[in-house]
């Protein structure tokens, strides 16, 4: 059985959109973007008494410059990361696997590794429906993959402890 991510869109819309996202590229062009549109009108331009159109549109151009490119860079981050997540359950065990530009990740783990399997959902997760897996494993690791549809993030932990679960009794016996 393996869990993907079915609705990509969502997923970067709600990664966009997180207030911290925002608040960052806000921040960036109010300190680089004025910076960069302080440096450009009063050296590059020469401080001219009014900006003509296309010196306006440049200057205001500099100014989002920072935050846009900031915002594109985590919508591809994303966009990679919503095509390439998944979980797939095994006989011997679980496999996480992720790849983006910030990481790239490959985790198997083991029935007799898993600790648990939990579905996490934020308010901001629960009005468009996706949740995270959280897995955790023996030695206190944790990955907790999100983006995942919530009915089925739930049909696959149960099936992913139902096996365990069945690997546990025949261990002990």
């Amino acid at each position: 059985m393996k869990l993907t991510i079915q609705n990509s869109g969502k997923v970067v819309f709600v990664g966009i959109t997180r207030p911290g996202l925002l608040t960052t590229a806000f921040v960036l062009n109010l300190l680089l973007g004025s910076f960069l549109t302080f440096l450009s009108y009063a050296v590059i331009l020469g401080a001219p008494a009014d900006l003509s159109n296309g010196q306006f549109l440049f200057q205001l151009m500099l100014w989002f410059a920072p935050g846009f490119w900031y915002l594109v860079y985590n919508f591809i981050d994303l966009k990679m990361y919503a095509k390439s997540t998944q979980i797939e359950l095994s006989d011997n065990g679980v496999t996480v696997t992720s790849k983006s530009i910030k990481h790239s990740l490959s985790a198997p783990i083991s029935f007799e590794n898993l600790a648990g399997i939990t579905v996490n959902q934020s308010f901001y997760q629960r009005i468009f429906g996706i949740a995270s897996v959280a897995i955790t494993t023996e030695s206190h690791e944790g990955f907790s993959p999100w983006g995942f549809l919530h009915d089925e993030a739930v049909k696959f932990s149960q099936e992913v402890l139902e096996k365990h679960r069945v690997l546990i009794r025949s261990v002990k016996k």
